[in-house]
Parts: C-alpha cells; sequence; structure tokens
C-alpha cells in the first residue's frame, strides 16, 4: 500500500487561489525526481502550482517539462494531476489518463518505463488516485450551498459572455436571462470545464493581456455546481442589471454609424474575388479614431474584413495636385521595418504583383475591384473579432476628407444572400497623444506539402526605429494549428512576445499587451506558424494538395497584423 503519495495529494486542498501567481510567491518544495536539471525546474514550479490550486498554470509547466525531457515520466503524472479539481468537485479522469497514456497504454507499461521506486508508486498513485483523492475529500462530505444564476452565475455570464451571447449576435443562442441560459446549463458546464468557452487561445506562460478572456478556477467550480445542482435560478433581488448595448453596439453610443452603399449580392456557391466597397466618410477636419466596431450584415458570408482609409481622388481626367517638394528631396528615409527575403505574396493574389494581360480573368458584372490611393489599414474583422477600444490618449487618424474602403472576402455558404455591413466610430475629443498605426508581417512564399501534419512556416521583419508594440493579430485558414512569436534583441536576447498552441480559425483574435512592448531599433520579431495538411484535420479541404499562400479559405496565408506607434526621438 502506498501511503505517502495520496496523503501528499490530498494537502492539495488545504488552500485555494484565483488568479495566477509569481513562481517566487508559491514558496519552495524538494521533491527530488530523475528528470532531467532543466526539466525538474518545471516540473517543480508545477507542483508547487498544484499546491496552490493554479490548475491551469500547472499543466503548462508540466507540458514545458515534458519538453525539456519526454522520457520524464513523473511530468506526466503532473499534467494528469491538474486535471483533478477536489475543492470544487470537478474531475476529468478521461484528459488526466489521455496524459498519462503518453507514457504508455496502459498501467504495466507506464510502471515498466519510469525509472525510481518513488516515481513508480507516484505513477500507480495516478492512476486511480484521482478518484480516491475526491472519495477522500472532506469536500465531499460538506458541500456549500447551490449557487444560483441570479446571485451567482448571471454577474459571470453579463462580464464574459453576453458580447457574443445575445440576439443578433454570432453566438447561436443568448444568455441574458434566466430562461436563455437555463435549457443550456449542463452544455454551458462542460464548455467552461474544458476551456472552449470563453474563446481564449494564447499559452498563459507568456505574456498578459488587457482583452484575455479566461474565467478563475472558482468561476469554473461555481458554474458546474450550479448545473449539477439543477440549475437553479434563486432570488429575483440578487439579478444584477444586465449590461446595456446601444443599439446593439458592443463599443457602447457611437459618434457615426457608415454604411456601405450596396447590398453585395453573395452567390450560393462559386468563388468570389475580394471585393473593395468604398463608404464616404468625408468629414471636413482629421477625426481620430478611438473605438471602431465592424458588423456584417450576413455574417455566415463573411470571411474577413480590412478596413483603409482612401484619400481624395481627382476627377476623372483631371491632373492630380502638384505636392510640394520637401526640403529633403532625395534623401530616402530608411524603411520603419525590413523583411526577410522570399516571402513576397504570389502573382495574381491580393497584395502580389499583377499577372500578365493573357493570365487575368476579365471583373464580373458583381466584381469591385482595388480602389487607386487606398492607404493604410485602421481596423478589420475576423471571426470573434470585431471589435477595437484604444486606451485614452491612443487613436488612428482618419485624415479630413478621407473616405473608408472594405476589402471584403466573401465565402459562398449554399444560399444566395445579400450583405451591407456597417462601421460603427467613437471619436477622440482632441489629437491623442499617442498615434496608432498598423504593419503586417507575412510569408507569401509558404508552401504544405500533401498530408504533412505538422509543417512549420517562418517570417521575420527588423525595426529600423525604436517602436512601441501594442497588439498581434495572427491569422491562417483551416489548416493553420499553432502560432510563435518571438523577439529578438540587439543584444542577442530572445523573448516569448505570444504562444498560440492551439489556433483556431473560427476563433481570431487580438492579443492586445497589457504592458506594450518597448521595441529599440534592430529588434527582429520572428513569427513561426504550423499547419496541418493532414486527413486528421476534419477542417482540411483536401489533403493531398500542395498548399500556396491564396486569398480564398482552401488556400493558407501565413499572415500577422501588429499595432505600434513610433517612439519620438529625443
Amino acid at each position: 500500500m502506498v501511503k505517502n503519495p495520496v496523503r501528499m495529494c490530498l494537502v492539495f486542498v488545504c488552500c485555494a487561489a484565483t488568479t495566477p501567481l509569481a513562481s517566487q510567491e508559491l514558496g519552495s518544495i524538494a521533491f527530488p525526481t530523475s528528470g532531467a536539471a532543466a526539466a525538474q525546474a518545471a516540473f517543480l514550479e508545477g507542483v508547487k502550482s498544484l499546491h496552490s490550486f493554479q490548475f491551469d498554470e500547472a499543466a503548462v509547466a508540466f507540458q514545458r517539462a515534458q519538453k525539456t525531457d519526454p522520457a520524464f515520466a513523473m511530468a506526466y503524472w503532473g499534467e494528469a494531476m491538474s486535471h483533478n479539481h477536489p475543492l470544487w468537485a470537478q474531475q476529468n479522469t478521461a484528459a488526466a489518463k489521455t496524459v498519462l497514456e503518453k507514457i504508455a497504454p496502459t498501467l504495466a507499461a507506464r510502471v515498466a518505463k519510469v525509472k525510481t521506486p518513488k516515481e513508480k508508486a507516484w505513477t500507480q498513485v495516478a492512476a486511480g488516485g484521482i478518484v480516491l483523492m475526491w472519495l477522500t475529500s472532506p469536500v465531499a462530505a460538506q458541500q456549500a450551498p447551490a449557487p444560483t444564476f441570479n446571485k451567482d452565475v448571471a454577474p459571470i455570464l453579463f462580464a464574459n459572455c453576453t458580447t457574443c451571447h445575445r440576439p443578433g449576435e454570432i453566438a447561436p443562442m443568448s444568455l441574458l436571462t434566466f430562461k436563455d441560459a437555463r435549457p443550456w446549463a449542463r452544455s454551458i458546464a462542460a464548455k467552461v470545464a474544458d476551456g472552449t468557452m470563453p474563446p481564449w487561445h494564447a499559452d498563459p506562460a507568456y505574456g498578459s493581456f488587457t482583452n484575455e478572456r479566461r474565467l478563475t478556477p472558482a468561476q469554473k467550480s461555481l458554474i458546474a455546481r450550479w448545473a449539477g445542482a439543477g440549475a437553479p435560478e434563486g432570488n429575483a433581488a440578487d439579478l444584477p442589471a444586465p449590461p446595456h448595448y446601444s443599439d446593439g453596439w458592443n463599443i457602447g453610443q457611437p459618434d457615426v454609424v457608415l454604411s456601405m452603399q450596396e447590398d453585395y449580392p453573395v452567390p450560393a456557391t462559386g468563388t468570389v474575388p475580394y471585393q473593395y466597397l468604398e463608404v464616404p466618410a468625408n468629414f471636413p477636419e482629421d477625426r481620430w479614431i478611438q473605438a471602431w466596431e465592424i458588423r456584417p450584415g450576413d455574417r455566415a458570408a463573411v470571411h474577413h474584413i480590412i478596413m483603409s482609409t482612401r484619400a481624395p481622388q481627382p476627377a476623372q481626367g483631371a491632373a492630380p495636385a502638384a505636392s510640394p517638394v520637401p526640403a529633403t528631396a532625395g534623401v530616402r528615409p530608411p524603411p520603419l521595418f525590413s523583411f526577410a527575403g522570399g516571402t513576397e505574396i504570389p502573382a495574381g493574389q491580393t497584395g502580389g504583383a499583377p499577372l500578365p494581360p493573357e493570365q487575368r480573368v476579365a471583373p464580373g458584372p458583381n466584381d469591385r475591384p482595388r480602389l487607386r490611393g487606398t492607404g493604410p489599414s485602421v481596423g478589420g474583422y475576423v471571426p470573434g473579432n470585431s471589435v477595437r477600444r484604444f486606451p485614452e490618449g491612443m487613436a488612428m487618424r482618419l485624415p479630413a476628407g478621407h473616405s473608408l474602403v472594405l476589402q471584403m472576402h466573401y465565402t459562398p455558404t449554399g444560399k444566395a444572400t445579400t450583405d451591407r455591413t456597417r462601421i460603427a466610430l467613437k471619436f477622440a475629443p482632441a489629437p491623442p497623444k499617442t498615434v496608432l498605426s498598423t504593419v503586417s508581417l507575412i510569408n507569401g512564399g509558404l508552401h504544405i506539402p500533401p498530408r504533412a501534419a505538422d509543417h512549420q512556416v517562418d517570417a521575420e521583419m527588423t525595426i529600423n526605429r525604436d517602436i512601441t508594440l501594442y497588439s498581434i493579430v495572427p491569422h491562417t485558414h483551416v489548416r493553420g494549428k499553432k502560432w510563435f512569436y518571438e523577439a529578438v534583441y540587439p543584444d542577442g536576447r530572445r523573448e516569448v512576445i505570444l504562444s498560440v498552441p492551439k489556433y483556431d480559425f473560427n476563433w481570431q483574435h487580438e492579443y492586445v499587451f497589457r504592458d506594450p512592448l518597448k521595441l529599440p531599433a534592430g529588434t527582429k520579431i520572428q513569427a513561426k506558424a504550423w499547419y496541418d495538411n493532414s486527413p486528421a484535420n476534419k477542417s482540411n479541404p483536401d489533403p493531398g494538395k500542395d498548399v500556396y499562400w491564396g486569398d480564398q479559405t482552401w488556400e493558407e496565408m501565413m499572415y500577422t497584423s501588429l499595432t505600434f506607434s513610433l517612439v519620438p526621438p529625443r
């Protein structure tokens, strides 16, 4: 009988924390194992996180230990234990079993692979101890009163879910009222427990983000106990006021709502090239965009939107106005950014060189070609990301007289429809202290071989002036599976600035840094993306094809949008 391991496991119910703690705040622990030294450090961090009920952080630490030393069985034990939440009566035994099977498929085979008698004992405990811990926990004998929707669950849903889960929005059902939420109680609990909802895909081991959508363990437990108790409504007096959405806009009352000038017809089938539709704005003075929201008329048919500015164009046949010659004429300043070679977009694709005349396809009656004079991007829409609010003192410029141009990527859905996209804008009352801009990091030369399950594509840019980086938006199509970004500083130091281990095409986020990154001139940003072109990818349109850069969803992209500002020269 193995006593000590079980007793140590039971210690985990002694305290709980609901926010991540720094490693130095978790104390110290002695737990010698046979893992490599670097793996042991990550393992101990995971054990300390387990003691503090930081289960997500513990899992990440144990995964780091596995990556450092793949034969380190105790790292898999630790990740399995992170799926046991005894204080809140939560267990995911299937997930724990899946982790343990990474060592070997059976208990006997796992024990045979473990290097020391002590570790063999811990491995045996992990096989059945997850259930044992809950059955022997004092929590099992004394449950807290059942949570109610009005007092406990509604505040969580209002703060984290109802921007999407309300009438007219992207989610399939509303969660604004008890009547709305009650039929979905068990589904809500399951999606919250496995991390599917609320959707957020950044690795918690790297960076902190202002728009992070992640529930605490206590919140997840509360929803699980509510659903398990039959999802009671509770006292009406406990229900907080629901959030107010002005005319449905998430950004609140906009200063102006602009709209496409036509109902664009999207066919039921076929391929629709990118369309460019101009939206008049034409303000007599510069405006400073503090927040924007883009709302497609038919979300199902819209793959993405990129919103840019366009300067006033001379009347047809008129000569363009002469530009003043600057005093530094003939002296070309260095570019703000330099990009690695071999990453150009193929000819004929948006952003690439034009095809030879004999290869071009004549435009159809519903084609709206790219407009001359289109300037930089000021925003965009992808599934799961339709809103952007800038902090006070920061904004993007919409120059006087400029219109907006929407690059529309439509995807036929099997049913003919129309789309008239609208844009809500809120303006800063005065010119901001910090002017924001965007830049794109791409690799248009990507090539993904047939049936490749984990194909890596890289991109790199060098920053030639001091900048402050505010956010990153990764974008691939349906074969994209994960992303990884590093900053390499002029002194050689490397810093992971974002990791997205489970990229989801259906939920594409802008990751907004809580503490914007100060990147000096000479810094390189290196991006890596991985693609699954195998039959195992259920979204893969054709595993047998070579895949290249292309506009359409069955093709691929390696595209990143970065929002930054220039640091003023001293």
